[in-house]
């Protein structure tokens, strides 16, 4: 059922201790087991947030996003 690339994957990821390629991988299952088996899965902005996630640079983005964004009343 799952692909020889996702497996690898998976079997990676837990080795070498990658949180959030293992945090990806596992949420990427939990929704295509919720989903109908013919409908494709949009996760481009889901991958968007794993792949910035990785390496610990979503505190680098949210910290330029704040310095970034100013209120207007």
């Amino acid at each position: 059922m799952f692909s020889r690339d996702l497996v690898g994957r998976l079997n990676h990821a837990v080795t070498t201790q990658e949180t959030g390629e293992f945090a990806y991988l596992v949420s990427h299952l939990n929704v295509k087991t919720l989903m109908p088996l013919n409908s494709p899965v949009k996760n481009d902005r889901f991958a968007q947030v794993s792949l910035a996630s990785l390496g610990g640079h979503m505190l680098e983005q949210i910290s330029a996003a704040k310095q970034g964004f100013q209120a207007v009343a």
